[in-house]
Formats: structure tokens, C-alpha cells, sequence
């Protein structure tokens, strides 16, 4: 048998054996002293921030004991996530965050920490997460939002008493990504957009690539029209979105995006063409279906916008390029940024550097309707 080996005094309330650092306090509750093993995979920075968060509550009275859980991360996700899912029913949530928080949990947290006890969690881990999901091509505000999501679950923990510290609030602003834009947003020009249509897949995603680019639409808003929202002289009105889980309308993300579009000529060819194709589709259902009526869904047209840029020696083309292409037409033809702004639906609170030139915009709607119709 080995011999165990000895305890190094680091510093006060620090200490290190082997790979592990240590932390002990004073315990309030008994005024025993007690010893906290951090992952082997703590730094020194860490473990002073950890050491400092503890022993701060300690000095307050606050018995520590309770970090010795063996509750795992799995436990407060479940947690988490039933709260999130009674927020929806009380309508105090949307369907679609809930969607996002248990794709981002299955898809890049449960496999990583579901299993681990929520007390082994430590600062290194989340910087090895952060590393590996950039390895993997997310963006930095994806990834910052994916560790946010680890952090509002140990938060619970840490609420509980079952953790000491929050592991991810030890991370500093250095360690984080930059929630900037890596990648310019692309806009296609007319010889492109043209490119794209003729490598489409299906006569819908031709159509529906055309509808986009001469809209402005958001994908959950053009999946979300309803045939009474078409007008085929050439306008839709906006007022829901098709939600990405399952094929469910719901209300505008904004006020502001609830509205009146005029069509450029081929998004006005397009849903024409949609028009016949889909003859005799009952109202209420949506406008955007194949010609057997089933209603097209969110991943699996982005899917065929991808693999129709990429077939065209594009690249990857995302639904949004088509939005700021769109937006791009508008400038070419002369619309003010105003008017552009108020006919993409924006809110004050998303791409702020944009809309605080577009909000800025007065008038009435009829007289931005009038602009923009004798501008095209």
C-alpha cells in the first residue's frame, strides 16, 4: 500500500496534496475544521477564487457541509429544465426556449457533465467545454450561451447548498469568447441568388429561396404565413412564426415585427407560383406547403438552403443570408435605412448597431408603403 501522500500549506485556507488542492474552513454550524478536496483539474487562480467564495461564506455563518452532495449535474438539469417547462404552461415562456435549452443540455451537457457529481465540477472543466465547442465550429455567442445554460443548472446547486461556488463564474471576461460575429454577413448578388435557385432541390425551395430574398422574411415567419395572410398583388402580412419544435404557429417575436411586406417582383412571382401549386389548401393551414399539402418545417428547409449553396459553389447558405440580401435590394433601389428597418420587423432590442440608425424612422405606415412601392 502507498503511502498517502503529505498536505502542503500553500496559504491560509489553501493547501495541496498530490494534483488536488485543498481548501479548509472553520464550519459554523459545529466549529469544526473541514477540508474541501477540488478537482485535480483546478488551477491555483481557481482555487483562490474558490477558497475566497467559500471561506466569505463562512465568515457570514453559513455551514458548509452541505458540499459533500453527491448529486449530479443530471439531477439539477432535470430540475432546471421541469421549471422552465412549468413556465411554459403558465405561458410565462416560450416553447421554443424550452426546445433550445433541451437541445443545447442533450446535445452538448449531458454527455460532458450529466453523470458528474455536481461538487467535481471545477473551473478547468468549463475551460475544457468552452475549448472543445469552439473545436467544434460554434460560434462565441453560441458557446457563451450553451455555458450559460451549464451555469443557470449549478446555480441551482449552489442555491441548494449542495455546491460552494459556481465553477463558471470563475471564468473571467479573458476566457470567454467573443460574442462577435466571426463570419461577415454574406449577402448574395442577383447572378448568386440566381445560382442558388437553379441548385434548389424541390420546386418549394426554389420558390422559397426567390420568397425570402424578395422579402426579408425570418424562415419561422415565411413558414408561419397562413393563406389569408398572402395577398396576391403583391404583399403578406406578417403577425406569427412557425416554432422550430413541431409545427405550431405562435405570436411575432416583437411587437414590431408584426406587419405589412411589400414583395419584391420575384418574392410576388413566387408566391403566385406557391398559389397555384398549393390550389385548394384549406384556410387556416399554412401557405408554404408541398402539393400534397404538408407544411414544410424549419430544419429541414434550412437543410435544403445549405445543400443548395454548397451544390452551387456558394458554400453553406443560410435562410438569414437571404434576409440581409434582401435588405441589400432595398439600399440598391434607394430605400432609406427607416423604412428598410420597419419592413424586416426589427425591435430596438436585436442587431442594435442596425436598428438604431432603422427605429429611428417616422411616419406612418401608408406613407412607408408608398416610399417603398415607388422606390422598386
Amino acid at each position: 500500500m502507498s503511502a498517502k501522500l503529505p498536505r502542503v500549506n500553500l496559504e491560509r485556507g489553501l493547501y495541496r496534496r498530490g494534483l488536488h488542492y485543498i481548501i479548509g474552513w472553520r464550519d459554523a454550524s459545529d466549529g469544526k475544521w473541514r477540508t474541501r478536496s477540488l478537482p485535480a483539474s483546478t488551477t491555483l487562480q481557481a482555487a483562490r477564487k474558490e477558497r475566497d467564495a467559500m471561506l466569505g461564506q463562512a465568515a457570514q455563518g453559513e455551514s458548509l457541509m452541505s458540499v459533500v452532495s453527491k448529486k449530479t449535474v443530471h439531477h439539477f438539469a432535470v430540475a432546471y429544465l421541469s421549471r422552465i417547462e412549468a413556465q411554459v404552461k403558465a405561458g410565462d415562456r416560450s416553447t421554443s426556449t424550452l426546445a433550445l435549452r433541451k437541445a443545447q443540455y442533450r446535445d452538448h451537457l449531458e454527455e460532458r457533465f450529466g453523470s458528474k457529481r455536481v461538487r467535481a465540477v471545477g473551473h478547468n472543466d468549463v475551460l475544457i467545454l468552452i475549448s472543445e465547442l469552439r473545436t467544434e465550429g460554434l460560434s462565441g455567442a453560441t458557446v457563451n450561451k450553451i455555458a450559460g445554460l451549464l451555469s443557470a443548472i449549478l446555480r441551482d446547486a449552489v442555491r441548494s447548498g449542495d455546491l460552494g461556488v459556481n465553477p463558471v463564474t470563475l471564468v473571467d471576461a479573458s476566457e470567454r469568447p467573443s460574442n462577435a460575429h466571426t463570419r461577415n454577413r454574406r449577402t448574395l448578388t442577383d447572378a448568386e441568388l440566381e445560382l442558388l435557385i437553379d441548385h434548389a432541390g424541390s420546386e418549394q425551395t426554389k420558390l422559397l429561396v426567390a420568397f425570402l430574398a424578395g422579402s426579408g422574411l425570418r424562415l419561422s415567419e415565411a413558414l408561419g404565413l397562413r393563406p389569408e395572410d398572402v395577398d396576391l398583388s403583391g404583399a403578406v402580412s406578417v403577425s406569427g412564426q412557425l416554432i422550430r419544435e413541431g409545427q405550431e404557429r405562435k405570436t411575432t417575436k416583437t411587437p414590431t415585427a408584426v406587419r405589412i411586406v411589400n414583395l419584391l417582383s420575384d418574392a410576388h412571382a413566387a408566391v403566385r407560383a406557391q398559389a397555384r401549386m398549393a390550389k385548394g389548401v384549406r384556410a387556416g393551414s399554412f401557405f408554404w406547403t408541398t402539393p400534397k399539402g404538408r407544411e414544410l418545417g424549419q430544419a429541414n428547409t434550412q437543410g435544403a438552403i445549405r445543400r443548395a449553396g454548397e451544390d452551387a459553389g456558394l458554400g453553406a447558405v443560410s435562410p438569414h443570408e437571404l434576409r440581409y440580401t434582401y435588405a441589400s435590394r432595398l439600399d440598391e433601389h434607394g430605400v432609406s435605412l427607416a423604412d428598410a428597418a420597419a419592413e424586416m420587423g426589427h425591435s430596438p432590442t436585436s442587431h442594435a448597431s442596425m436598428t438604431t440608425k432603422y427605429l429611428r424612422s417616422r411616419g406612418s405606415v401608408d406613407d412607408r408603403h408608398a416610399r417603398i412601392r415607388a422606390a422598386l
